[in-house]
Order: C-alpha cells, then sequence, then structure tokens
C-alpha cells in the first residue's frame, strides 16, 4: 500500500492507494481512477433523478367485425346521407333471439327487409330504406356485423333524425329478454372504440327512447345504460 500527498484547492489530502488500486475498509470499496484525483472526496455527489414514466395512451382496440362482403351483403340501393358521427344510440331489435340461427342469415335477412317496401305492426308503411338501417348488429352469441357503412345516417320508423348517430343494435326484445353476457361484452368495446374514434363524450351515449316515442331498447337494456357511459372514456379536447 502506498500514501500520496496530493495538493488541490488550496488544500493538501492524503490519498491512500492500494497497490491493486482498490482502497479498502470495512464498509465496502470504491475504484480510485485518475478522473478521480484532484476531486474534492466529500463533495456531494449529484443525485441521480429517475426520469418520469412515459405516459402511454390506452385506446381500445377495434373490435372483431364481420364486413358486410363476409356475409354477402347485397350494393345499397339509391342514394345515402353523408354525414358525420356525434353520437352513439343503442337499439334493440325489438324481436326474440334467434341463437340457432347464424349472424350472416340474420344480416342478410335484415337487408331483405330493409330495402323493401313494407307494411309495419302499427299501420305504418316502411319505405324502401339505402340499406340496413343500423352500422352495427350485435348478435346473442357476441358476434358483430357491420351493417350500413358508418359513412351515412342511418334510418329509423320514429320521428328522430339520426343523422350524425353511430346506430348499433343488439339482438332480442329486452322488454322480455335478457342481453346475453356476450352481447354486453362486445356492446362495451364497440362503445368504447366508436367513442374514442369519433371523439364522443359519455353524456351523447344514449337510448334510442332518449330521442323519440318508443320502447326501444327496452328496459332490461336500457336499465345498463348508466354502466355504459361509465365505460366512455373523457372525450379530447377539441381544436
Amino acid at each position: 500500500m502506498k500514501i500520496f500527498r496530493i495538493k488541490g484547492k488550496g488544500l493538501t489530502r492524503i490519498v491512500w492507494i492500494a497497490t491493486m488500486g482498490l482502497v479498502g475498509s470495512s464498509f465496502g470499496c470504491s475504484r480510485v481512477d485518475s478522473a478521480s484525483v484532484g476531486q474534492d472526496p466529500m463533495a456531494a455527489e449529484t443525485p441521480f433523478i429517475k426520469p418520469p414514466p412515459e405516459r402511454k395512451t390506452t385506446i381500445e382496440a377495434q373490435p372483431l367485425i364481420i364486413r358486410r362482403t363476409d356475409w354477402k351483403a347485397q350494393k345499397p340501393v339509391g342514394e345515402g346521407k353523408p354525414h358525420s358521427i356525434r353520437y352513439i344510440t343503442i337499439h334493440h331489435t325489438g324481436e326474440l333471439q334467434k341463437p340457432e340461427r347464424t349472424i350472416e342469415a340474420k344480416m342478410q335477412s335484415l337487408q331483405n327487409f330493409s330495402q323493401s317496401v313494407s307494411r309495419l305492426a302499427s299501420g305504418k308503411t316502411k319505405p324502401a330504406w339505402f340499406d340496413v338501417p343500423y352500422h352495427f348488429y350485435i348478435a346473442t352469441d357476441g358476434k358483430i356485423a357491420e351493417g350500413r357503412e358508418l359513412g351515412f345516417a342511418g334510418d329509423t320508423n320514429t320521428d328522430y333524425d339520426p343523422t350524425g348517430h353511430a346506430l348499433v343494435v343488439l339482438e332480442g326484445n329486452f322488454k322480455t329478454e335478457q342481453p346475453s353476457a356476450e352481447q354486453l361484452i362486445s356492446l362495451n368495446k364497440m362503445t368504447v372504440w366508436l367513442a374514442e374514434k369519433f371523439n364522443v363524450s359519455a353524456v351523447d351515449v344514449k337510448a334510442h327512447n332518449d330521442y323519440a316515442q318508443t320502447a326501444c331498447p327496452g328496459s332490461n337494456l336500457k336499465k345498463l345504460m348508466s354502466d355504459l357511459r361509465a365505460k366512455v372514456p373523457v372525450v379530447k379536447t377539441k381544436q
């Protein structure tokens, strides 16, 4: 072991350097190199400041959607009304669930009905619509099918203007039936995805009967709307 006297900053300090370049003590050891010579050993080291964690924005992934080409949709008839999505509105089909039928068959039947003139149970005549009135259809098993393209406003037999509304319909009559667990999972995913995609706030996620005199979407689904809205993220500040 050797002793060196080093002058610096008007003070004389003694540095003990082991022959192997290590300073041994009962408190452990540290290496002394050329960069440390001449520095004040009493000076406090600059504390390590851990950078804040990177903030990540969670974006709901688009749910699996059966496209129009997959269920063999016919082309729209006539001209649709272009619009921009500002609201999300939930419906039910009003007919009892048919879990034994495929979603493809259900969509084909719905499109045939939609694009034909027909007489409703109320006595009102429904005109031939441009296409399926809803933008998305959620079957009993939770499968989601694409209906009308989102860029075109939907249609309705009731007295409200669906322009600006993304229309999501669940298969079933929820005056008497309960939506299935699979349907609710898909509804949650679809609603959050649409809300994030189009910057729709929770207050603009509503049921059909919030806009029109109708039983749709049925009391058993309507009572779940507050839980659905609670899942919608805070909208971004609009520029």
